[in-house]
């Protein structure tokens, strides 16, 4: 036979397994977990009267409308609640901080619910962005108003 054929016979011999090197074997178990968290997130849009006409308030509401989003996990239960006493809810003048105009926030388009932290509105999660319009109105009776630019701030409270 030739040389090569031999030697190459003779390491394939020594490289071939015998068996196996191991007499006994033991097994266990790996634990592996996590948890995922009811969570929840929301975002909204500003309400803008633009300029408004307060003779108009004498006598009808100057409406406007927004929409609020929440995104929370699968299967949450949760409320929206928006800041704010209502009755007394109040735009601020920038120019003049004792200049008001009197508003209020609804969960309804016919102004019919009030919306607050006590009257909230529920909902429940499905990972996905579930919208919610926020409906406004300048209130009656303000025609006196001063010439002002108004703002307030709402904070938006999600409760899960």
């Amino acid at each position: 036979m030739n040389k090569n054929i031999l030697k190459t016979l003779a390491v394939a011999a020594m490289i071939a397994p015998v068996g196996s090197a191991f007499a006994a074997s033991s097994t266990g178990t790996l634990s592996v977990s996590a948890e995922v968290q009811d969570s929840c997130t929301v975002a909204a849009a500003s309400i803008a009267y633009g300029v408004i006409d307060p003779s108009v308030t004498a006598t009808a509401t100057i409406d406007a409308t927004t929409d609020l989003s929440v995104t929370c996990t699968g299967g949450t239960v949760y409320t929206i609640g928006l800041s704010g006493t209502v009755g007394a809810r109040k735009m601020t003048g920038t120019n003049d901080p004792m200049a008001t105009l009197n508003y209020e926030l609804y969960s309804d388009a016919g102004h019919a619910t009030a919306w607050d932290n006590t009257s909230t509105i529920g909902g429940t999660g499905n990972f996905a962005a579930q919208t919610y319009p926020v409906y406004s109105a300048i209130l009656t009776n303000q025609e006196m108003a001063a010439v002002d630019s108004y703002t307030d701030s709402v904070t938006i409270t999600v409760s899960y």
